[in-house]
């Protein structure tokens, strides 16, 4: 037999900031590619540090890349 979920909850709508954002600020500035300097080198795990802009695993020259190439993108 199923149980059937009686439980009602309201809903929550939410914005999920796009990796090349790492302030989260709103737009993508030189403060996002500081940061991601600053972080450069380190091994993470996946998706687990926002410095990590392609979810790789590593902070490296691709994720300094992938910074310019939203410069000045809001959203």
């Amino acid at each position: 037999m199923y149980r059937v979920n009686d439980r009602i909850s309201s809903n929550y709508d939410f914005l999920v900031s796009p990796n090349w954002d790492i302030s989260r600020d709103g737009i993508c500035d030189t403060n996002d590619k500081t940061t991601v300097y600053g972080q450069y080198g380190k091994s993470v795990a996946l998706g687990w540090i926002s410095e990590d802009v392609d979810n790789e695993g590593k902070i490296n020259v691709v994720d300094l890349v992938l910074i310019p190439m939203h410069y000045r993108k809001t959203w």
